[in-house]
């Protein structure tokens, strides 16, 4: 009965949320709600709830005595008996219930036996009982939700856990649940419930399901009770690849130390030579040396661009003559397991890493560029993860912070992996045409397709083993069994869309939240665009006409997807604003254009057109007058900053036409892949002035190689860290602003450990494996 009077005072209560009086909804909706607050509607509710929750306790005070007689005492079976008087045993006789309130007959009779003592000893205050309590969450929303929006209170998460540490003598372990209700037209909330351990979540399913009935209330219920998870074959098979590779890394260290030492006793420069000879892995990390200048007149001045594991320059390596000296092969005097066990080691990729002393012409641009853009991305997910799941006054933040004009940057940061595609499609293009010329047309496309697999699979799947192993097991929250087990489960029915790539396209058309790692979409359509690459490419070498006839034909079907499906199901841009018809009424989060490669492969298409002109322009000369250059900068400019600002309208309630929404949804990605095509040619071509100067700081650069390991693991930081605060946090621009910082920082920390674990040891290991191809 404890039991019975906690969830009857705490999940009653918020039941009548959704009762106007025992028949009318309130309902969670937002603008419904903040109505019924305002007329004072929700204090009339409580006080007819509070009526009908005297009669129900009453009757459960009347039966309490015989009820408690008939459970068993704490520690015991429900297979207890009674001694008859000819010594025989016979069944305890089944508890009596009150009318209405049978059901309760299926709920566990040790959790009823708590839960009455629970009762009891709160009503004689004892302090345990009193913290289990005061504990749980608001049981209906406080009514400053109308100037809050806060629909959700996790309570205290800490104190409900350690009730039995910090009292002798609780009679019980208690556990935190959390109470997700879902009301009429989609609405919910959520409130904690600091309940006795022995009560499953399915006990107070019962128990809701039952009032539900009593109440006749149309509500339905999830509960979600704190418990870890056993460690399945899934969870051990990750965590002895970690440990293999924290062998290898180990290994290959103290390799490199006795090496080093080894060879300092024969000469003095042993440090510079030896080790370096170890692992072939000349410029590993970005490919330094793959990328070959664009000017041969400065060779000297002209470094690669580092790339952030999905770019071309790291997929054409194999299919390009690297021009490897096999003089200096011969030099090294390691055996072939040693070269190996060397691209293991830290010190020796750490250096590779960090080396910035090739950083002095143009190309470096690309750099800035991409960390930026990084950085980016960072910003709008700390704003979207902590701002959104995790703020104390989520109506501040919309109705007062998005709306600034400052705030667009924030809304409109999915640029940066349109950034990412222009990027990678200009790489790939520039590289493999030059390839394509070096072999007289001639390419193996199977090991361009196997290199571009080798060098991104084996980090993205480790960080999805990763993700739906490790949170679920050691992060600590009120809210980490609700998002991580959901998350777990996830993965383990979805991985293998993810490992072929097909995750943005399966299930069809899905949505961001019911993928294995959501924000992964990027990478599939990187790899679609990637398959595809190499009928353009050849076709732009062999006859450009043809290749740019075959460009134009994509980039009109993109055109003509994006216009026909953004009409149809009458999608919406700019802030709040609603969708134009009900076509996605059945599935209102379904990705029909979002994560999809019909309309993200402008930008890439843009980056080849880039990278054509780029290779076709290597070694010449290339004059604009500088009013003309001016002027593409001004154009540029005004384009990339009209995308980012220019919906700032709707922030004021303007409403954006349909027409106008099907045209900005049409062209977005075009005009932002041609204007940032234009920055990265101008820098590359001499015309970039102080934004090349910015962009080419060598401190990008060694940001730049962990760039795709950053994308990788920055979510998993930032949910890691929201999903187990505690409490609600204020997102203000000053609190929002230090964590942005924070999570670049962890983020980038986090990835230069997978890097050093997997991405950089597989980059020396490809060199000495297929080195001969």
């Amino acid at each position: 009965m404890g039991r019975v009077r906690s969830c009857i005072l705490s999940i009653s209560l918020i039941l009548l949320m959704y009762t106007r009086s025992s028949s009318a909804q309130i309902g969670l909706n937002w603008n419904r709600l903040r109505g019924e607050l305002a007329e004072g509607a929700l204090n009339t509710t409580t006080g007819d709830i509070q009526n009908v929750l005297t009669d129900i306790l009453r009757q459960f005070q009347d039966f309490a005595p015989d009820l408690a007689g008939q459970l068993p005492i704490p520690g015991q079976g429900e297979g207890d008996v009674n001694a008859t008087e000819g010594g025989e045993e016979s069944p305890k006789p089944a508890p009596q219930f009150p009318p209405g309130f049978e059901n309760l007959q299926y709920v566990s009779p040790v959790c009823l036996n708590h839960t009455l003592t629970l009762i009891g000893d709160f009503q004689a205050q004892k302090q345990y009982a009193k913290q289990m309590v005061y504990s749980s969450g608001s049981p209906i929303p406080n009514p400053s939700i109308e100037f809050s929006g806060l629909t959700a209170d996790y309570g205290l998460f800490q104190q409900c856990r350690d009730v039995k540490k910090e009292h002798e003598g609780t009679p019980f372990d208690a556990e935190y649940c959390i109470l997700s209700n879902y009301g009429p037209e989609g609405a919910q909330y959520h409130s904690a419930v600091c309940v006795p351990a022995s009560c499953p979540d399915y006990d107070l399913r019962t128990i809701a399901y039952t009032l539900k009935g009593v109440l006749d209330i149309p509500v339905e219920f999830h509960f979600t009770c704190e418990t870890r998870p056993s460690f399945t074959g899934g969870d051990i098979f990750v965590i002895l690849w970690c440990v293999i590779l924290g062998i290898l890394m180990l290994s290959g260290t103290l390799y490199h130390l006795i090496k080093i030492h080894t060879e300092a006793r024969k000469k003095s420069n042993a440090y510079e030579d030896a080790p370096e000879e170890a692992c072939e892995e000349d410029g590993d990390h970005g490919d330094d040396k793959k990328v070959e200048e664009l000017e041969p007149e400065d060779k000297e001045n002209q470094p690669a661009a580092e790339g952030t594991g999905t770019d071309a320059e790291r997929e054409v390596m194999n299919i390009q003559e690297r021009g490897d000296d096999p003089k200096k092969e011969s030099k090294s005097t390691d055996g072939k397991l040693g070269r190996m066990l060397m691209c293991f080691s830290i010190i020796h990729n750490f250096g590779k890493i960090f080396d910035i002393s090739k950083q002095k012409g143009t190309l470096s641009a690309l750099n800035g560029i991409r960390v930026i853009s990084m950085f980016w991305i960072i910003l709008g997910h700390t704003w979207q993860f902590l701002g959104t799941y995790r703020a104390d006054n989520p109506l501040y933040m919309y109705t007062q912070l998005l709306p600034k004009f400052w705030a667009q940057t924030v809304l409109h940061a999915v640029f940066g992996v349109d950034t990412f595609f222009l990027l990678s499609g200009l790489l790939l293009a520039y590289l493999t045409l030059k390839a394509l010329k070096k072999g007289d047309g001639k390419i193996n496309w199977g090991l361009f397709i196997f290199h571009r697999f080798y060098r991104i699979t084996p980090l993205y799947m480790l960080v999805l083993g990763v993700w739906s192993t490790f949170p679920a097991h050691i992060a600590d929250g009120p809210t980490v069994q609700w998002i991580f087990h959901g998350a777990r489960d996830t993965c383990r029915r979805l991985w293998w869309t993810n490992f072929l790539y097909i995750n943005n396209l399966h299930p069809f058309p899905g949505d961001l939240g019911g993928q294995c790692m959501g924000w992964s979409w990027y990478l599939a359509n990187d790899m679609q665009f990637f398959i595809i690459s190499p009928i353009i490419l050849y076709l732009l070498y062999k006859n450009r006409k043809i290749g740019f006839a075959v460009i134009g034909v994509i980039l009109l079907i993109s055109t003509c997807a994006t216009i026909g499906i953004s009409y149809h199901y009458g999608l919406n841009i700019g802030f709040n604003q609603k969708p134009f018809n009900n076509n996605t009424a059945d599935h209102p989060t379904a990705d029909h254009l979002y994560g999809k490669p019909y309309h993200r492969i402008p930008p890439y298409l843009i980056g080849i057109i880039v990278g054509y002109f780029l290779f076709k322009l290597e070694g010449k000369k290339f004059d604009i007058p500088r009013l003309a250059a001016g002027g593409m900068w001004l154009l540029a400019a005004g384009s990339a900053l009209g995308l980012v600002y220019g919906l700032y309208n709707t922030t004021q309630g303007y409403i954006v036409p349909q027409g106008t929404t099907v045209f900005y949804y049409a062209v977005n990605t075009i005009v932002w892949g041609v204007a940032i095509g234009w920055v990265a040619f101008a820098c590359i071509k001499g015309y970039g002035g102080p934004v090349n100067t910015i962009l080419s700081w060598p401190v990008w650069t060694p940001l730049a190689r962990l760039t795709f390991a950053a994308y990788l693991v920055h979510p998993l930081v930032q949910f890691v860290y929201v999903w187990s605060l505690p409490t609600a946090v204020p997102p203000t621009p000053a609190f929002m602003t230090y964590h942005v910082i924070a999570f670049i920082f962890v983020s980038y920390a986090v990835a230069l450990v997978f890097s050093l674990a997997i991405e950089a040891p597989l980059m020396g290991l490809e060199k000495i494996w297929f080195k001969r191809h």
